[in-house]
């Protein structure tokens, strides 16, 4: 054998070396993006968490049970930069919705993304089934229930530029809407000086409240008892907020009726220092109505303005979903409301629980009279903590072995104080989370909740001469340590 067959067998070796080893690191990286595709963990950077859902989101579409369809119709238009904007922000949204609908919740969500221009059989399919006229659509369907989104309700505008994306808002409005079992009535009773639905005023009006209930999906309508002779059959629940005068015992009655024999749900917000007629009522279900104040003087417990800081959630669904999202809420002046099994009618048929505790530095003042002086006095005062909040569900009868809590009946929420939910107020803190978790729990449905718009920022840097130059000595110094490196090495082989 010649020394050229053996630098020709020596080349094969190396060859085939080279290959194996390109093979064996495609193989290892093929590995590492197979591996890494299933077991992954993704972490949002930005400040303001751009491409992270809300909690509030994430809480629902755990939930879902219904496979919902998403389908956003829009061409992708190149030349079009306001299309494509809107097509990147729907990608990163809807991703993440399908991400977490696959890996944390049901896997019930499926999202298609359809080009008219490219998928014409495709697009023309799906506006045809639901008898939609418009190429631009964002459709959410459920069964047989359709929600269409127009694209200008994502963003919010000012002098006609993109200010906000909405779209997360939108989309978990649209699956409420379409996974929602039935198109109940939200009844604000009024009357009695409650709380105004349309009113703008920041103390006494709910003007925020009801737009917010509506954009989640809610039917909300006012209604005057004394036009009536029951509450109508589509309540989903009746709300009473703040009564400044008492209810008439037929008032009082309908709602009586309404809970015992119609398994109907009633919220109620009450203010301190005013009777309201409801006792007795609230009374039968095992809640009394107390006509004392509470004190807090924890510090960790008052806001600068000296509003009331609760802090302490029970177990029950509405505290715990509360404690969970980590909130806190505000509120005025608040009343106890504390449970009182022993005087409820038929208490072997109710539940009964605490929702909201003031804290451990509290207690409820009984010396009312203007100008007294603020203090604890034993046997007069209730020692905190102090219920604040407090539902029961009436659960049927029975003389089986099995869990009551299969066969529902009524249930009534009361908390001792409503100014929480007033334009004033009802966007601070977790006020928005407690009021619709209390609502939700009233209507038996699941966790819905607001989200904040997200702001579409343009950022600037700024840099001086010197700093530009330092940035650009930080940048080329590595890649040119690098090649110079490179060169050496090359020399030194030679």
């Amino acid at each position: 054998m010649t020394t050229r067959d053996d630098f020709r067998r020596t080349n094969r070796w190396r060859r085939l070396n080279a290959f194996l080893q390109v093979l064996l690191c495609i193989s290892l990286i093929a590995a590492i993006n197979h591996l890494g595709s299933g077991h992954f963990e993704r972490r949002d950077l930005t400040q303001d968490r751009k491409f992270s859902l809300s909690p509030e989101t994430e809480a629902y579409l755990s939930s879902v049970e219904k496979p919902v369809d998403i389908y956003i119709i829009i061409p992708d238009i190149e030349t079009d930069e306001t299309n494509r904007r809107v097509l990147r922000d729907l990608r990163k949204l809807l991703s993440n919705i399908q991400l977490f609908s696959d890996t944390d919740g049901n896997g019930n969500i499926n999202v298609e993304f359809i080009d008219v221009f490219r998928q014409r059989n495709r697009a023309r399919e799906i506006l045809g089934r639901y008898n939609i006229s418009t190429q631009n659509s964002i459709l959410i369907t459920s069964g047989n229930r359709l929600k269409q989104i127009s694209i200008d309700s994502l963003y919010t505008f000012e002098e006609g530029k993109m200010r906000s994306f909405r779209g997360e808002s939108e989309f978990l409005s649209a699956i409420l809407q379409v996974t929602r079992q039935s198109n109940s009535v939200v009844y604000f009773l009024v009357g009695q000086g409650e709380f105004d639905l349309d009113s703008v005023d920041p103390l006494k009006g709910l003007s925020r409240l009801n737009s917010f209930l509506q954009e989640r999906g809610f039917s909300v309508e006012a209604i005057e008892l004394t036009n009536y002779a029951r509450i109508p059959e589509d309540a989903g629940a009746v709300v009473i907020t703040a009564p400044a005068t008492r209810f008439r015992e037929r008032e009082a009655s309908l709602l009586r009726d309404y809970l015992s024999e119609e398994n109907g749900s009633l919220l109620a917000l009450l203010e301190p220092g005013e009777t309201t007629g409801l006792e007795e009522l609230a009374l039968e279900w095992g809640i009394r109505i107390d006509d004392r104040i509470v004190v807090d003087v924890g510090p960790d417990f008052q806001s600068a303005t000296g509003d009331l800081i609760i802090r302490d959630f029970t177990d029950h669904p509405v505290g715990n979903f509360l404690r969970n999202m980590g909130v806190t809420v505000l509120f005025g002046l608040p009343r106890p409301i504390l449970p009182a099994p022993e005087e409820a009618r038929n208490p072997d048929t109710l539940k009964l629980e605490t929702i909201l505790l003031s804290s451990q530095q509290s207690w409820a003042e009984s010396e009312l009279r203007p100008g007294s002086t603020i203090s604890f006095d034993e046997g007069a005062d209730l020692k905190g903590p102090v219920p604040i909040a407090v539902a029961s569900q009436r659960q049927a009868e029975t003389s089986f072995d099995f869990d009551l809590s299969a066969v529902q009946g009524g249930r009534i929420l009361v908390i001792g104080n409503a100014d929480f939910i007033t334009n004033s107020r009802i966007d601070a803190f977790g006020n928005r989370l407690l009021f619709l978790s209390a609502l939700n729990w009233c209507m038996d449905q699941g966790s819905e909740i607001n989200i904040a718009a997200k702001d579409i920022r343009g950022y600037m840097i700024i840099l001086s001469q010197t700093e530009l130059r330092n940035l650009l000595l930080w940048l080329i110094t590595p890649a040119a340590a690098l090649a110079l490196i490179g060169i050496l090495v090359a020399i030194i082989r030679r």
